[in-house]
C-alpha cells in the first residue's frame, strides 16, 4: 500500500470562556480589549494599534479560515505523495470553518487554505484536536476532528482534492457526554486481524480514556472501552505505544493537575487489548499548564518510552519504560525519567529523526512571544537514549502546537507551528 503520510511525524484546544485554557483566555480578553478600543475610537486618543511583526526570515505565514487554530497535523489527504496541513479552528464556534486544509503542491510553499465545515452546529463547537489515519482502506489520509464544547467528534475522509474533502455528521458519544475532552489518538488498540484503527480520547472533566473501536469504513463503534485514569488526573495528552514489548498497542496519558493527596501525575498508561492492567507513574505536586506527550523507543530496547513538556519550568521529561520486573515495578512502567532544559513555556513536543542516525529526536515548540521550537538530539551512539541541545528555530509568536514533516522533499524535516492569537500557521522549510 503507498505511503499515506510520507516523510511525516505527529504525535499528537473553547472559547466558552469558563472552560477555556489558559493562552485562550489571554487572547479572548486582548481581542475584546481591542474591539473595545475599536468602539470608543481608541480610548479617545486616536492611536492605531501597530501591524503585527512580521515573520523571521525563512518562516511563512498562512492565514487559517477560523479563528484560534490549536492543533495542526500534516497528511497526505489528497493523494499525490505530498504532505498536506490541516488546522483545528478552536474560535470557529458552530459548523463553518472548524477546519482549514492547505494542500501541498509538492514545494512546501502552500496554497490558501479551504474550510471544512461540520454539522450539525450544536455539535461543532471549538474543535480542538486533529489526527490522521487511513479509516476506510482507500490509501487516502483521513482526518478526525475532535470538539471540546461539543463533547463530539467528526470524521473527515481524504479525497482527490482537499476542497472535495466533507465531513461527516459530527458523533456525541453518551460516554462523552460532559466531559471536556482534550486530546485523541488513533491506533490498533484492540489487536484485531484487520489492523482497523481505533480512536482513543482524553477526557479532561471525568477522568478517563475511551476507545472507540475501529469499523474499517470511516467510522467507529458507538461503545467504548473506558479506562478510569487516576482521580484528579484530568488527562490533556494521549498516545499509543507498546510499552512493554508485548506486540500490542497500549495507551499512555499524561495529566494536567492533580490532587492533594497524589500530586500532578506525570505520565501514566495502561496495558493490553482490554486496558485493565494500569502502568505505574510518578506524581508531583504542582500543576503543569497544557502539557503534551509523545511516545517511541528512545534507547532500542523495543519498550516504548514516553516525553511531555513542563510548561511550568521550561523543560520536557523523558519517561522510561522499566524493562525488567523487580523493586515493585513491571515491564512497561513509566516510574521514572529525566528531565532535559528546552525552550521558555514549552508546548507540544514531537519525536523525530531530525539528523537522519535512524533513531528519535525530541522537538519542543515555545518561546512564548519569541516563538521557537527547540531541537534535542539523540546519541552520539545510535538509540543512546541520552537527548543534547542541538539548534533553536526560530518560528513565530506564542506557538501553541507542532508538526514535523519533510514538505518540500529534499530529505530534511521541516516545522510547521500554529498560532491561536493571530490565527496563523507558520511554516519553516529547511
Amino acid at each position: 500500500m503507498r505511503n499515506l503520510f510520507p516523510r511525516v511525524h505527529r504525535v499528537f484546544r473553547s472559547f466558552r470562556v469558563f472552560r477555556a485554557r489558559p493562552h485562550l483566555l489571554v487572547s479572548a480578553v486582548a481581542g475584546l480589549s481591542l474591539l473595545f478600543a475599536a468602539a470608543c475610537g481608541g480610548g479617545g486618543s486616536g492611536t492605531v494599534q501597530p501591524p503585527p511583526p512580521p515573520p523571521p526570515a525563512g518562516v511563512t505565514l498562512y492565514p487559517t479560515t477560523g479563528s484560534g487554530p490549536e492543533d495542526v497535523v500534516l497528511g497526505d489527504f489528497d493523494g499525490d505523495g505530498d504532505l498536506d496541513v490541516a488546522t483545528a479552528n478552536t474560535g470557529a464556534v458552530g459548523s463553518t470553518n472548524v477546519v482549514t486544509l492547505f494542500e501541498n503542491p509538492g514545494s512546501g510553499l502552500l496554497k490558501p487554505g479551504v474550510s471544512v465545515a461540520v454539522t450539525p452546529a450544536s455539535l461543532a463547537w471549538s474543535s480542538i484536536a486533529l489526527a490522521v489515519g487511513d479509516l476506510d482502506g482507500n490509501a487516502f489520509a483521513d482526518l478526525v476532528v475532535l470538539f471540546v464544547d461539543g463533547d463530539s467528534y467528526a470524521v473527515v475522509p481524504g479525497a482527490s482534492t482537499l476542497a472535495g474533502m466533507t465531513a461527516l455528521t459530527a458523533v456525541a458519544p453518551s460516554a462523552m457526554a460532559g466531559s471536556f475532552p482534550q486530546a485523541l489518538a488513533l491506533g490498533n488498540f484492540d489487536a484485531d486481524a484487520g489492523g482497523k484503527p481505533d480512536l482513543a480520547v482524553a477526557l479532561s472533566a471525568t477522568d478517563q480514556v475511551l476507545i472507540f473501536p475501529g469499523t474499517g469504513t470511516g467510522s467507529f463503534g458507538a461503545t467504548p472501552v473506558t479506562i478510569a485514569t487516576p482521580i484528579g488526573s484530568s488527562p490533556w495528552g494521549v498516545a499509543g505505544g507498546d510499552l512493554n514489548r508485548d506486540g500490542m498497542l497500549d495507551v499512555a496519558a499524561v495529566g494536567l493537575s492533580g490532587t492533594p493527596v497524589t500530586g500532578d501525575p506525570l505520565v501514566y498508561g495502561f496495558l493490553g487489548s482490554a486496558f485493565t492492567v494500569p502502568v505505574l507513574g510518578e506524581n508531583r505536586p504542582g500543576s503543569q499548564l497544557d502539557a503534551d506527550l509523545a511516545v517511541g523507543d528512545l534507547n532500542g530496547d523495543g519498550f516504548a518510552d514516553a516525553v511531555r513538556s513542563f510548561y511550568d519550568t521550561g523543560s520536557v521529561g523523558v519517561f522510561w519504560a522499566t524493562t525488567v520486573a523487580g523493586g515493585g515495578l513491571s515491564p512497561g512502567d513509566l516510574a521514572w525519567h529525566t528531565t532535559y532544559g528546552a525552550v521558555n513555556v514549552p508546548r507540544d513536543v514531537v519525536l523525530a529523526d531530525d539528523d537522519g542516525d535512524s533513531d528519535r529526536d525530541i522537538f519542543v515548540t515555545g518561546g512564548g512571544a519569541s516563538g521557537v521550537v527547540g531541537v534535542l538530539h539523540n546519541g552520539p551512539a545510535l538509540n543512546a537514549g541520552t537527548f543534547t541541545w542541538a539548534t533553536t528555530l526560530a518560528t513565530y509568536a506564542t506557538p501553541v502546537a507542532l508538526a514535523v514533516g519533510d514538505l518540500d522533499g529534499n530529505g530534511v524535516l521541516d516545522i510547521v507551528t500554529v498560532h491561536p492569537a493571530s490565527s496563523q500557521i507558520a511554516v519553516r522549510l529547511r
